[in-house]
């Protein structure tokens, strides 16, 4: 196993933050969510 993180290992992360904070209703955090 690799003794660093993988790469996308803090993207991923910043991006659960960043959903749980939209998720919850920040106005603070504008994703460009098209659905």
């Amino acid at each position: 196993m690799q003794s660093h993180y993988r790469p996308l290992t803090i993207p991923l992360k910043v991006a659960e933050v960043m959903m749980e904070l939209y998720r919850a209703g920040f106005p603070e955090v504008k994703l460009p969510v098209r659905g």
